[in-house]
């Protein structure tokens, strides 16, 4: 599985497993908590919700954690 690397505050590394999507062609970003931490990565508002209604399908998955994230590469000014 592929890996996100980011640079935290405290100037420290950390690498998120990337379950879905791409980084680079992303606009959305939808992270949640399970054992390993895991990020999907949606093109577009329509994949972004699809993906949030199979997350809070999935009993493994908190659904407290779930945080979407638009991208900052695509917020119109």
């Amino acid at each position: 599985m592929a890996t996100y690397s980011y640079y935290g505050s405290g100037g420290y590394s950390r690498e998120i497993e990337v379950k879905k999507g791409s980084p680079t062609t992303a606009k959305y970003a939808i992270f949640y908590a399970v054992d390993d931490d895991p990020v999907i990565f949606c093109k577009n508002k329509t994949e972004m919700k699809k993906e949030l209604v199979k997350l809070n399908k999935k009993k493994s998955v908190d659904k407290k954690s779930i945080k979407v994230f638009q991208l900052v590469n695509d917020i119109k000014k």
